[in-house]
């Protein structure tokens, strides 16, 4: 601690404290500290007491931060930032809120009971919202919203500020293709394989559930890839065939199926958020990540068990907060330090005070000087004068004239005292201030407030979810007298803690005889991997991706393939790597301008480039053994605002044709790199443990496949010609029977230009590599051929001098505790 690091404490141009720059200094790993520059212990104990005296205060420091955002939030550019964010985020806005919403039903269905009334209504929520996904009616709605702002949404932008320059419009363009098809990627495509299509016919009638089950059968039949091995192959095993009409066994069997597939659609999430917090907090408290201590299985599953009880726990504390205790009120103030906040111990007896308070009753007078009062605020002088008029005004009032400010004054302390047997609304109920409280007014609910609330603080504690079978703890947090039994012993505590779900899974160790014989990959829910036409498809694919990374061609431009006299125009939409594949939208030329939708805002044609290039070959290269070519241009869209009425209408046109190329349906043999030969007799290790793997009759390791990219000296040959190009994806599959390796040896991907460059670099040193390599070897040669005793045995052998023994190696042999040029070859310094 003595030993910091002196510059790493100096004071610094920043909001932070210096004692923070300290801390931080000191939990550095490596302080490159002087041993003169060590402080001594008393100056370091003056050095932190002067840094606690001169530290800046918590609200200082948030002021300075608050400064620079403010700072950021008036520039000109933070509001034109802002605004294509919203024009963004608001189209997606009600998929998020949908997915946090069943997340919610989720946690309430894990804490309650059969019992409760909200059980089943839960239940048919959760489905419904489950279907609505998989069966992509959530994607559809989505992208009609961003359709829609196409069509109209931009006039309000424009409205809200946004400037509309060119670069804006091409980026909002750019984006919202982006957003359209990632979300038909993610909400629809992704949905139209097993086992989304079975889980869809939880609740069809009969006639749907046997059709949709015997185009699953079917599939199955003729491939084990086009079904999911682990859900529906087991569901399909087991119930082979359904067929119409159904007898009255097979009408149990498919109620039996469907009732399995609902309770699927219930409690299956639809986000990640509610399985990272189960799994993920539970898997943390049983391994105590960091740490390098392991819990054993018996305190692991109490700590789980325990875990899940303080949960639930919570749980059941904010929803009986949110029925029955008003919404929280924030009791820091900003000019507040640290010691002027008030404790819990002060906030209790603040309220107490405030609950037993005696309030006077209201006599004539009170409800005079109201009404005299009114119309108005009043100053200091103001209102002595007023109430000393309004005094002179009642002492000459008769009885009579006074008795109806009495009456007035009874019945308003009946309303109060009927207002403080009323607890106050709930943050659930968001109630607007009640009939009984307008009469009252605003002050009278101010001085009742305080005993209301423990009418709140009584319906909490009595709340019915506290009295259910798996809460543990009472509203107080304490454990309940019924759940604790005193009489159970260690071995019935062990079995107890074996019954649940917090267990350590047991697993059986195969042979892998029972696992299927499937591919890498499922087959695409429109074509299946046994069709002749899948090999070259998958080329086609991978080699429109290599030329579209190398040419650097972004989402939003339009692509134009060629075949024969046929075009096919599509924008290019979102592009994923593991797996290869693209996302088109099916677009039209109309007068030098590109759409893909029409007038009415319909939702665009979207398709796979799998899709695009299975319908090529389908239409101009039936035969499996022809080779296909399609040119490809590909062209930059410039957007450009239309004012059609009063709605302004984003459009594009093809204004730059980026890059033309043709992809092939051809394997091409790619060239193999030059044989690196290593010095001092080394091997190349990725070399040979390729070849083990090999014989052994196993695919290489993916940790040691290498991709070697081919230099291209003629630019003409790079835009044309396939030959130097190979698979930049290892998770593809292919429908040969070669393995990985042998595909990977055969392709190579495209040559970067930063991998150009740095190969450029290399041969402008590799001449004088090979000079200095020649100059070594042959001095270590003529050391090798000395048979002089005074030599080392890095001298010898490896051709080191004892000059460069020293910086290279020991100088000093552990052994004999001698140096090491001076030993004898005799006293076995090889062996030693």
């Amino acid at each position: 601690v003595l030993a910091v690091d002196q510059a790493g404490i100096k004071a610094a141009d920043t909001p932070g404290s210096h004692l923070c720059q300290v801390v931080d200094a000191l939990l550095a790993d490596n302080n490159p500290v002087q041993p003169d520059q060590v402080l001594s212990e008393s100056d370091f104990q003056v050095l932190v007491s002067n840094l606690l005296d001169e530290d800046k205060n918590y609200a200082l420091q948030n002021s300075t931060r608050r400064q620079m955002v403010q700072r950021e939030l008036i520039k000109p550019s933070f509001h034109q930032a802002s605004i294509i964010i919203d024009i963004l985020v608001q189209r997606v806005e009600p998929g998020i809120n949908f997915f946090l919403r069943r997340t919610r039903v989720l946690y309430d269905l894990q804490y309650l009971s059969n019992a409760n009334e909200e059980f089943q209504t839960l239940k048919d929520e959760s489905k419904a919202r489950f279907l609505k996904v998989i069966r992509g009616e959530l994607g559809k709605e989505l992208l009609s919203r961003y359709m829609s702002f196409l069509l109209h949404g931009l006039s309000d932008s424009i409205a809200m500020g946004l400037e509309g320059t060119q670069d804006q419009i091409d980026l909002i363009y750019q984006m919202v293709i982006t957003c359209v098809s990632d979300l038909h990627r993610r909400f629809i495509e992704e949905f139209l394989t097993p086992p989304f299509t079975l889980l869809a016919l939880a609740d069809a009638d009969e006639e749907t559930f046997v059709k949709g089950w015997q185009e699953l059968v079917h599939k199955y039949a003729e491939c084990q890839c086009c079904v999911d091995y682990e859900f529906s192959t087991a569901l399909l095993e087991t119930y082979p065939c359904f067929s119409i009409p159904l007898s009255a066994e097979q009408q149990k069997d498919v109620q039996a199926v469907q009732n399995l597939l609902s309770e699927c659609c219930i409690w299956s999430p639809l986000s990640s958020d509610a399985v990272e917090i189960l799994n993920g907090q539970t898997q943390w408290a049983l391994s105590r990540r960091g740490s390098q201590f392991v819990k054993k299985e018996k305190s692991a599953v109490e700590t789980s068990l325990l875990g899940r009880a303080v949960k639930h726990y919570y749980w059941l504390a904010e929803k009986a907060c949110w029925e029955t205790l008003p919404q929280k009120r924030d009791g820091k103030h900003p000019d507040r330090t640290r010691e002027d906040l008030e404790t819990d111990a002060d906030k209790a007896a603040r309220f107490n005070v405030a609950a037993n308070r005696r309030i006077r009753k209201l006599s004539g007078w009170n409800i005079f000087l109201k009404q005299h009062l009114s119309g108005g605020s009043h100053d200091t002088s103001q209102y002595t004068s007023r109430v000393k008029e309004a005094s002179k005004i009642w002492k000459e009032m008769s009885q009579d004239d006074r008795e109806a400010f009495e009456i007035e004054a009874n019945h308003q302390d009946k309303l109060r005292e009927e207002l403080a047997k009323v607890p106050l609304s709930s943050a659930g109920a968001r109630m607007e201030p009640t009939n009984l409280e307008q009469q009252v007014g605003a002050k009278s609910c101010k001085l009742l407030s305080a005993r209301r609330l423990k009418l709140n603080d009584d319906q909490y504690d009595k709340h019915p979810l506290w009295d259910l079978p798996t809460c543990l703890a009472d509203s107080k947090g304490a454990l309940q007298v019924q759940n604790i039994d005193m009489d159970l012993t260690d071995k019935d505590i062990d079995i107890k803690l074996g019954e649940t779900l917090h267990h350590p899974c047991e697993t059986t160790q195969t042979n892998g005889e029972d696992l299927p014989n499937i591919h890498d990959s499922p087959c695409h829910h429109f074509i299946c991997k046994k069709n002749c036409h899948y090999p070259r498809m998958e080329q086609l694919v991978r080699d429109l991706c290599w030329r579209l990374e190398e040419h650097e061609v972004k989402p939003g431009s339009l692509l134009l393939f060629t075949v024969a006299d046929s075009s096919y125009p599509v924008i290019l939409g979102v592009s994923m790597k593991r797996p290869i594949t693209h996302i088109f939208l099916n677009a039209s030329l109309d007068a030098e301008q590109v759409s893909f939708t029409d007038s009415t805002g319909a939702l665009p044609q979207f398709q796979s480039s799998h899709q695009l290039m299975l319908t090529l070959l389908r239409k101009h290269s039936p035969d499996p053994d022809d080779i296909l070519v399609v040119s490809v241009d590909a062209w930059h869209c410039r957007g450009f605002l239309e004012t059609s009425g009063d709605a302004t209408i984003l459009k594009s046109n093809p204004d730059t044709l980026l890059c033309e190329f043709k992809i092939t349906s051809e394997r091409k043999a790619k060239k193999k790199p030059a044989i690196v030969i290593l010095p001092l007799g080394f091997e190349n290790r990725l070399k040979s443990m390729r070849a083990q793997a090999r014989k052994k009759g196993g695919q290489a390791s993916r940790k040691v496949q290498k991709k070697t990219k081919v230099k291209n000296t003629n630019p003409k040959q790079k835009a044309t010609s396939s030959s130097g190009s190979s698979s930049d994806s290892e998770g593809n599959a292919s429908g040969s029977n070669q393995t990985c390796g042998d595909r990977e040896e055969e392709e190579a991907a495209p040559m970067s230009t930063v991998v150009a460059r740095e190969e450029q670099a290399v041969e402008e040193v590799a001449d004088e590599v090979v000079s200095v390599d020649l100059q070594r070897h042959e001095k270590a040669e003529v050391i090798k051929a000395n048979t002089s005793t005074a030599r080392s045995f890095f001298a010898k052998e490896l051709g080191l001098d004892s000059a460069g023994t020293a910086t290279t190696g020991r100088s000093i042999c552990y052994a004999e505790q001698k140096s090491i040029s001076t030993l004898s070859d005799t006293v076995g310094i090889s062996q030693k």
